[in-house]
């Protein structure tokens, strides 16, 4: 597998693993691979009127794991 390659897969978020409030089809299910195989995920957003936490709780509600430290925003960027 490809992922095997890497320490870590940024993946963007609107668009890539979900649209508008849905998730992409099979984004679900291959997020769930990723993480069986222990490969390290960090969210992008370039959106900056969520916070970390508000970003996982959606991406969780559209059933795809994920913890406020793997988010990264464009408004966390900046700040950094």
């Amino acid at each position: 597998m490809l992922a095997d390659r890497y320490g870590c897969i940024l993946f963007d978020l609107d668009g890539v693993l979900y649209r508008g409030e849905d998730a992409v089809p099979q984004a679900p299910p291959t997020m769930a691979e990723l993480r069986r195989r222990g490969v390290r995920c960090v969210f992008l957003t370039n959106n900056s009127s969520r916070t970390p936490r508000q970003v996982a709780e959606k991406l969780r509600a559209i059933g795809i794991e994920a913890d406020p430290a793997e988010v990264v925003t464009s408004a966390l960027a900046t700040a950094e």
